[in-house]
């Protein structure tokens, strides 16, 4: 459960950030690119395989009237993807998309993977041998620090612009 809370904060938390995004960004051409790549990955997914003439043409209509265009987010972007395993290497493909900062969450590399491992234990069928409410409580601890510390991860990108191409 404790896994749970941590992996719906960061979604639900993420999806604040992108519509915060939206509402201060007018057209994409104020985008870094790594957030513009997730801005555009429902039509960057339609290009998948080679890329022949077609695609490239596709590419290059997209990049000429894309940027023009508003910030808005696709549903399944605005759902962030959590693959279900929100270790510390899938929060930092999160934050690289939405161009956040995660080097003050890096000694928290090892706690989070841990809880995620139990986790995993546990809903593939092990039990859990040896827990003690002691160490509930230590996991307990370590999630409300994990989401204080996404939190200020949030709010120093919303405050610096971090999404921006000239932040």
């Amino acid at each position: 459960m404790l896994y749970a809370l941590w992996e719906g904060f960061v979604k639900e938390s993420c999806q604040a950030y992108i519509e915060h995004v939206e509402v201060e960004v007018a057209t994409a051409e104020s985008l870094k690119p790594a957030i513009l790549g997730y801005l555009w990955t429902p039509e960057l997914r339609k290009l998948s395989g080679g890329v022949g003439f077609d695609k490239k043409h596709n590419i290059a209509r997209l990049a000429l009237t894309g940027l023009k265009k508003p910030v808005r987010f696709g549903e399944a972007e605005r759902a962030v993807d959590t693959k279900s395993n929100l270790d510390f290497q899938v929060l930092e493909e999160i934050a690289r998309h939405l161009c956040l900062d995660t080097a003050s969450l890096q000694g928290e590399r090892k706690h989070l993977d841990a809880l995620v491992n139990l986790r995993n234990s546990i809903a593939h069928g092990a039990k859990p041998t040896g827990m003690e409410v002691s160490d509930f409580e230590q996991h307990a601890s370590t999630v409300v620090h994990f989401m204080e510390q996404f939190e200020e991860v949030l709010r120093r990108a919303m405050h610096n612009r971090s999404f921006c191409a000239t932040a």
